[in-house]
């Protein structure tokens, strides 16, 4: 137990966490949004090896590295048995998309599924049908995912609902960068962001797709302020 090195000025790390997290609540969600400001579609073969060598091949090193640990600790334990450093560790992979010990290579895997699933969905920029096919993309996504909280669905594997919501801050900071240098973007911007300060921010824990605060659908405009 670190807890009592875990202090800033006397105060606990975690409360500075617990205190900052409503207001960077959206800091996933704008790793999906950025991601897709940069992303520009190409043949799948080419993308699939690309995204093979930069986002597959870190979460594989990671997750051996982190197998390693994971194993040391269970035999620290004395909880080291041939099925929970088998079976244990590919039941957790199937389910979260992650192994034990390494949950924040989540982001990896998926973000990797969510490019695959953009290059296949998403219209080239320059195509007629580009903010038609975007929006489409956006409110189906949105749809899913809310319909995946609300029937409970955290059986299946996390990576199917949080795919489907990177998908759509994946494919809002493809399709509206663009318009981001306009400064009149930014006064609804602030605007959301106090009225979200005032009532309540609505924030949705990606990973497992569930609503930790305020109302699920409110969550994504809420998010957008803060991006």
């Amino acid at each position: 137990d670190m807890s009592h090195i875990r202090m800033v000025r006397g105060i606990p790390i975690a409360e500075y966490r617990d205190a900052l997290y409503p207001f960077l609540h959206f800091y996933m969600a704008w790793f999906f949004y950025k991601s897709g400001q940069f992303f520009s579609k190409r043949g799948s073969m080419d993308l699939l090896r690309g995204d093979s060598s930069k986002l597959l091949r870190v979460f594989v090193i990671w997750s051996a590295i982190g197998y390693v640990f994971y194993i040391s600790l269970l035999g620290m334990r004395g909880a080291l048995t041939l099925r929970a450093a088998t079976l244990g560790v590919a039941k957790t992979f199937v389910l979260h998309g992650n192994i034990p010990l390494n949950y924040p290579l989540w982001f990896l895997f998926t973000l990797f599924l969510v490019r695959q699933l953009a290059n296949i969905v998403l219209p080239a920029k320059s195509s007629k049908s580009f903010i038609p096919v975007c929006a489409l993309v956006v409110c189906v996504a949105y749809l899913l995912s809310f319909l995946l909280w609300k029937y409970h669905t955290q059986w299946l594997p996390y990576y199917i609902a949080n795919s489907i919501v990177g998908l759509m801050f994946f494919t809002l900071g493809y399709c509206i960068s663009q318009y981001e240098t306009q400064w009149w973007l930014c006064l609804p911007c602030i605007v959301g962001y106090i009225a979200c300060y005032i009532w309540g921010f609505s924030i949705v824990q990606y990973f497992p797709n569930t609503l930790h605060a305020g109302h699920y659908l409110l969550n994504m405009p809420t998010a957008l302020c803060g991006i």
